[in-house]
């Protein structure tokens, strides 16, 4: 299991989507053939099927940080 949001940040700001956090229990999270998930955390939309997998980030710089190879931990 994991889900991603913004900065680690607690108190969230509405957006057009209504989402605050992404993870496995995403509502249509699009993922590859070798089952790999590409998260786009930006600002402005993605085009097309990339949106599936957007987090809508403060406009600015964001920091995230975790486990680059979470079977490993």
């Amino acid at each position: 299991m994991y889900e991603i949001t913004p900065e680690g940040r607690a108190i969230f700001v509405d957006n057009p989507i209504g989402r605050y956090a992404i993870g496995d229990r995403t509502r249509d999270l699009q993922t590859a053939a070798d089952g790999a998930v590409t998260l786009h955390l930006q600002h402005g939309p993605p085009a097309g099927e990339r949106a599936a997998n957007w987090l809508l980030a403060p406009a600015g710089c964001v920091s995230c940080s975790g486990p680059t190879n979470p079977k490993s931990h």
